[in-house]
């Protein structure tokens, strides 16, 4: 996960903990461990504001949540993905 503006931060998490990196780009992953996650990424599920995607069929939103926050921009993306690590074969 990444959130980019005023407050930027990355989060990444493998098999459900968080994992420390050394590079995070859109197409890899790099590992402090060595390992690398390569993305291709191929389509793009949804991308916009949150306000007029991914919040907009939530009744009331609108009047509970500040504007800030429904503009900030989303995109979501779907990826083939290969995970390789150090020693061992990626066939």
């Amino acid at each position: 996960m990444g959130w980019m503006g005023d407050f930027t931060r990355r989060i990444v998490y493998r098999n459900g903990e968080m994992a420390p990196t050394s590079v995070i780009e859109d197409c890899q992953i790099e590992f402090l461990d060595g390992s690398l996650l390569i993305l291709d990424r191929s389509l793009v599920l949804r991308e916009g504001p949150l306000g007029a995607t991914a919040l907009s069929a939530i009744p009331g939103l609108r009047e509970t949540f500040p504007a800030r926050l429904l503009k900030v921009n989303e995109c979501k993306w779907r990826s083939r993905a290969r995970f390789e690590r150090p020693g061992m074969s990626n066939c």
